[in-house]
C-alpha cells in the first residue's frame, strides 16, 4: 500500500491524513492573499507529495476510507492524530467518515481542522454523535474573523 500519511514537520511527529488545497481554496481568503502555509510550502510542489494527495482525495471518496485509515493508524501506534494539514472534507458525507475512525479508535486523541462552518452546522443539526476522542477545529476562513456565534452556543 503507498503511504497515505503525511509527517508535517509543524506539528511535532504528529502524523496527518492531508488533502489537496483545492478542497478548501475556494472558501478560503487565507489562500486569495498568499498566506495560506501549505500554498507557499515549496515542498507541496514535489511531484510524490502531489500524487500522495490526489490518492487521498480519491480514498477519502471511497467506500474504502474508514477500513484503509483506520488499519494505517493502528500501524503507527501513535496516540494523537489530525487530520487536515492541508486541505478540508468536501460534504458532511466526507466528515463522518472522519468520525468513524475517531470512533474505532478509541485510544487515539485526533484533531479535525475545517474551515466550513456550514459543514460542522450541517453535523450539529444531523445529532451525529461526535466520538470524545474527536476535537473539532474550525479555521475560520476570514483573517481575523471572530469564531461564528452557532460555534460558541455548541461544544462540540
Amino acid at each position: 500500500m503507498k503511504p497515505i500519511l503525511s509527517k508535517p514537520s509543524k506539528l511535532d511527529g504528529v502524523l496527518s491524513f492531508d488533502l489537496p488545497l483545492i478542497t478548501c481554496h475556494d472558501r478560503c481568503l487565507y489562500f486569495d492573499d498568499n498566506i495560506c502555509y501549505t500554498k507557499n510550502n515549496s515542498r507541496e510542489n514535489f511531484k510524490p507529495r502531489i500524487n500522495k494527495l490526489k490518492r487521498n482525495l480519491k480514498l477519502i471518496r471511497s467506500d474504502k476510507f474508514v477500513k484503509k485509515l483506520t488499519y494505517a493508524i493502528i500501524r503507527t501506534k501513535r496516540l494523537y492524530f489530525r487530520f487536515f494539514s492541508s486541505g478540508q472534507v468536501e460534504d458532511l458525507s466526507q466528515l463522518i467518515k472522519v468520525l468513524k475512525v475517531c470512533t474505532i479508535l478509541k485510544n487515539v486523541k485526533f484533531a479535525i481542522m475545517c474551515n466550513s462552518d456550514i459543514i460542522f452546522s450541517q453535523l450539529i443539526q444531523s445529532g451525529y454523535k461526535i466520538p470524545k476522542n474527536a476535537n473539532l477545529l474550525l479555521s475560520n476562513y476570514e483573517p481575523n474573523k471572530k469564531t461564528p456565534e452557532f460555534m460558541k452556543n455548541y461544544l462540540i
